[in-house]
């Protein structure tokens, strides 16, 4: 079963909007993936303020969390309690992200596929261009 992180517990205050207090997030993150390696979920009951930079980085941070520990990009991740009007900001931050959001019956948004966009990928190198015709 997935526990979820509680963001009031993880940080100080009810404000979360700063990039440095997501990335603080690291080892909450990696525990929650070792315990359940297929879903996350971060709880935002008693948060006012979520900042959408502070949400893009805690995505980054699980990307990063999910390739360090050779886990397939397909992690869902369950938002629960976010402040109210966050809908465009959500969708936004989804697709910045590779991935789908939805909200369910019960006020949760669930994001998935979680494709690591923070992660680069390798491409494969190009194929050589071909040599110019020779003139005749």
């Amino acid at each position: 079963m997935t526990s979820a992180i509680r963001m009031k517990g993880q940080t100080d205050g009810s404000v979360l909007v700063s990039r440095s207090a997501a990335a603080n997030l690291s080892p909450a993150v990696e525990d929650a993936l070792r315990e359940d390696p297929h879903v996350i979920e971060f709880d935002f009951e008693g948060i006012r303020v979520l900042a959408p930079s502070f949400l893009d980085q805690l995505l980054i941070v699980t990307e990063r969390v999910e390739a360090a520990m050779g886990l397939e990009a397909d992690v869902t991740i369950v938002l629960r309690n976010c402040p109210f009007g966050m809908h465009e900001k959500l969708s936004a931050i989804a697709r910045a992200h590779d991935a789908d959001i939805a909200m369910r019956p019960d006020g949760t948004w669930m994001m998935s596929p979680f494709v690591g966009a923070a992660v680069a990928t390798p491409r494969p190198p190009a194929a050589p261009a071909a040599p110019p015709p020779t003139p005749r």
